[in-house]
């Protein structure tokens, strides 16, 4: 688990900036006519966007080159829809339509779900950058208490990616507000910079799923071939063996069939071990024990994108949600705490990229 204890400072911030256009809307599930949360919603020749919130909405800012553009609209389960900027009234309304295709494709391939995986590793460096380039992206960490929000924060900040060096994060706006006396002093949740373990493209070697200790504990399945952002992906699921008395994975993973790039994860903890789970590494849990804090995790998900931009392959998009029970006998507290941290990569800048000033990074 990359999940840290964290502090959040309160710096009162304005996110507000002005800009020639912009488009606002909605995005509704066809059948139902509800909502969709989370959706993708981008520019399709600039590679800037933005997510839909709990309600299905969105808001995308445009500048003057950006008129003659496209704005794509994607969700998992759900067929890609593209619009003309130049059709699309100030407010309107999206509504998506299910892809009955989706995981449900059962199709002859020749491969097992093992050589599927083995060709994608292979193809680690082909598939995602090598050199250096620079993303921009939001960052959003909400908290719940039972029904109530108890917590939020919010940073836009770039990152530097160095080939064979630390990468640099260089933080341009942020707020947060927090609920002091409903958290008991308590906050779980993601630092920015933790956000690119996620990159499991990037992390292979620290995730118990794609690394030694990950495929020799889990099984895996090919599920079949189906549509995946307008290309063929193999699906593959995946869970801990029923055997292993530790806690590993569940979940799937999207492997584009003629690239063999790992495109989307979506996965979290098995039921099957779950109950071994312990939260954070030793000195944490020493840490934790010595104040009288516990914390359990109940459930999880997590679901990390990837966008082609050019030949390569770039982290799009990371959606990380926990549910944890916490109490301390000393403080007289028990609740549940429910986490949720979305991460969008609204840019990514691959010429004429350089190291920030020393001044400008995030420690």
């Amino acid at each position: 688990m990359r999940l840290l204890l964290l502090l959040v400072v309160l710096i009162p911030a304005s996110f507000a900036h002005s800009q020639t256009h912009s488009i606002q809307g909605r995005v509704y599930d066809q059948s139902t006519k509800e909502p969709l949360p989370y959706v993708n919603v981008y520019l399709n020749n600039a590679k800037t966007g933005t997510v839909t919130n709990q309600h299905g909405q969105f808001k995308i800012h445009l500048r003057e080159q950006n008129l003659d553009d496209t704005l794509t609209i994607s969700y998992i389960g759900y067929k890609l829809t593209k619009i003309k900027i130049a059709s699309i009234s100030k407010d309107f309304e999206c509504y998506l339509k299910e892809d009955l295709k989706i995981l449900n494709e059962l199709v002859f391939t020749g491969l097992s779900a093992s050589q599927v995986i083995q060709k994608a590793l292979a193809n680690l460096t082909k598939n995602y950058p090598q050199d250096d380039y620079k993303s921009s992206g939001f960052y959003r960490l909400v908290s719940k208490k039972g029904n109530q929000y108890v917590s939020l924060s919010e940073a836009v900040f770039d990152i530097f990616h160095q080939s064979g060096k630390v990468d640099q994060f260089r933080l341009n706006k942020m707020r947060a507000i927090k609920d002091q006396q409903a958290l008991k002093g308590i906050e779980v949740g993601l630092k920015p910079q933790a956000i690119l373990t996620y990159d499991l493209t990037q992390s292979i070697k620290d995730w118990n799923i794609l690394n030694d200790v990950g495929l020799k504990n889990h099984e895996f399945f090919l599920q079949g071939v189906t549509n995946y952002n307008n290309s063929e992906v193999y699906v593959i699921s995946f869970d801990q063996k029923p055997e292993i008395k530790k806690s590993f994975y569940k979940g799937q993973i999207f492997i584009d069939k003629e690239t063999f790039a790992f495109v989307y994860f979506d996965f979290g903890l098995s039921e099957r071990g779950i109950k071994y789970h312990k939260y954070g590494n030793l000195g944490l849990r020493a840490l934790m024990k010595l104040a009288d804090i516990f914390l359990d995790i109940s459930s999880s998900r997590y679901q990390i994108a990837y966008q082609k931009v050019g030949d390569k392959y770039y982290l799009n998009r990371v959606l990380a949600e926990n549910s944890f029970s916490v109490h301390s006998s000393r403080e007289n507290y028990d609740f549940i705490l429910d986490s949720k941290v979305d991460y969008l990569v609204t840019n990514v800048q691959l010429e004429n990229v350089s190291e920030f000033d020393k001044q400008e990074v995030l420690n």
